[in-house]
């Protein structure tokens, strides 16, 4: 399985457009893997709030690994 995780454009989290990498997404696949693409909390209306963990860059890192966790454990099940 492989994860592919989006970044962040500057404004409101919820107005960002879907992130879609189809064309990295049908390479993996082509290759016979699965591929997982998450939206963070948040952003581009997937609902929840965007965890914003200001200047602690630390804290923040460890949240957005935390989500990405939970997306690949719900794959995986």
């Amino acid at each position: 399985m492989v994860v592919v995780n989006h970044g962040r454009a500057a404004g409101p989290a919820h107005m960002q457009t879907r992130f879609r990498p189809t064309h990295v997404a049908y390479e993996f696949v082509r290759r016979g893997y699965a591929v997982v693409v998450p939206m963070r909390q948040g952003f581009a209306r997937s609902g929840g709030i965007e965890f914003d963990g200001s200047c602690d860059i630390l804290s923040n890192g460890r949240q957005q690994a935390r989500s990405v966790r939970r997306a690949v454990d719900w794959a995986a099940a």
